[in-house]
């Protein structure tokens, strides 16, 4: 099973590695305790060292839907 991390917009951290559903949700929770609009999540990779993210999403808060919505950055 794979692992997800992420962070939010304007952090220096990430979050533990976890599952997808538990990144998002405290994702989710901590750009909104952090008056964020945008976080991100992805796929953890082991380094070697610590980790990288592969397949990226970007998640920005849609204030007309009222909900987190991925950001189709192309």
């Amino acid at each position: 099973m794979s692992s997800y991390s992420g962070y939010v917009e304007h952090s220096d951290f990430y979050i533990r590695p976890q599952s997808y559903q538990d990144a998002f949700n405290f994702l989710c929770q901590l750009a909104v305790e952090s008056d964020e609009n945008t976080f991100y999540i992805g796929r953890v990779v082991d380094n070697g060292y610590d980790f990288d993210l592969e397949d990226e999403v970007i998640f920005v808060w849609d204030e007309e839907k009222g909900e987190w919505v991925e950001y189709d950055h192309r």
